[in-house]
């Protein structure tokens, strides 16, 4: 059986509507995903379906979802709903979009120093930052970006920049240049080790401001740096396979594939957006796609995504090291929609080579 990248993108959205529940912050991801492919292909089909399956959330029939921003956000589509909004796909969800948008602006806990932090964890007396994670970056910053475009409203735009800008200065590691998933989590070590699926959060949210606040932006320059460091720093531990690992630089570690799916889709963004060298990128981007046959079965299913993950133990090495893999994880099916999607988008370009197993 022959299949190319949209069979992939296609039967991969399929299998997360009949496997995962509707209300998580992995299944915004995967509708934020769809969106983009079905936007570029104009696939009024897929666009349709997508707005049935966005339903509940922008009717309010979920008052909270999977994740920290669950209810400030998950709950109404995340960065999905507001994606699809912006661009002129979902006006009915103008309403909801606006009271949640202003609820997580004002409502959310926030540390000293204005990050949005782990609500569960107590803030040590004397430190600015309480405990945070480069997930959020994903969570919140493209949700507060887009609505802050959509109705006018730059505070929404400079808190998504203060997110990621606070967050990449506390996680963001100058030698390996690779992002640390959290902070402040544990007193030892108080930095956790490079998580794979945090790094790709890191690295998505990263394009997606480069992406949205366009050139002109004064702080676009701080993220196109931020944004090529940290791609020097993934192509240095991507594997002979084209394929990242559970804990970056471990490769003892287990390959882990949502990671890789965000990674590569970063690297193929920076090649779009002509910040990178072209030929080295899309040769990454190529092997992981190749590399990524091996962890998709026939039927659809995804092998070898990590389940949910925040610190585990120490947050050491070893720690996220023994944490476990399943096949059909919440967490596998955005990133391959999204990494195929935009695979399908190159290979249109003529960037890439026809895909084909």
């Amino acid at each position: 059986m022959i299949m190319t990248y949209h069979d992939i993108v296609k039967r991969t959205w399929e299998l997360e509507k009949k496997l995962t529940k509707p209300n998580h912050y992995a299944n915004v991801l995967g509708m934020t995903a769809i969106a983009r492919y079905a936007m570029y292909f104009d696939d009024k089909a897929l666009l349709a379906d997508l707005k049935e399956y966005a339903t509940p959330y922008i009717s309010g029939a979920f008052d909270n979802a999977g994740g920290v921003f669950g209810k400030r956000c998950y709950c109404i589509g995340g960065n999905a709903t507001a994606f699809l909004y912006k661009n002129g796909l979902l006006d009915e969800a103008e309403d909801i979009l606006k009271r949640y948008a202003e609820m997580l602006h004002t409502e959310q806990p926030r540390d000293t120093e204005g990050y949005f932090c782990h609500h569960r964890v107590p803030q040590k007396p004397g430190n600015a930052n309480g405990a945070l994670w480069i997930d959020t970056c994903f969570g919140v910053s493209p949700f507060l970006m887009w609505l802050g475009q959509a109705f006018n409203k730059p505070e929404y735009i400079e808190d998504a920049i203060h997110q990621m800008k606070g967050h990449h200065r506390l996680l963001f590691n100058t030698e390996s240049k690779l992002y640390h998933q959290a902070i402040n989590f544990n007193d030892d070590p108080q930095l956790t080790a490079f998580w794979g699926r945090g790094e790709g959060w890191g690295v998505y949210t990263l394009v997606e401001l480069l992406e949205g606040l366009g050139e002109e932006h004064p702080d676009y320059e701080f993220f196109k740096q931020a944004l090529i460091a940290n791609l020097e720093g993934c192509l240095a531990v991507q594997d002979e396979d084209g394929m990242f690992h559970q804990v970056l630089d471990m490769p003892e570690s287990f390959v882990e594939s949502s990671s890789t799916c965000l990674i590569i889709y970063a690297m193929a963004k920076a090649v779009e957006m002509g910040l990178v060298d072209k030929e080295t990128y899309l040769a990454a981007f190529t092997k992981a796609t190749n590399g990524l046959k091996r962890y998709i079965a026939l039927d659809g299913s995804i092998h070898h995504c990590c389940v949910g993950c925040l610190c585990p133990n120490l947050g050491r090495g070893e720690d996220y090291a023994a944490w476990r893999y399943q096949v059909n994880d919440t967490h596998a099916f955005g990133p391959i929609i999204l990494a195929f999607g935009q695979a399908a988008i190159m290979e249109k370009a003529g960037l890439i080579p026809v895909f084909e197993v």
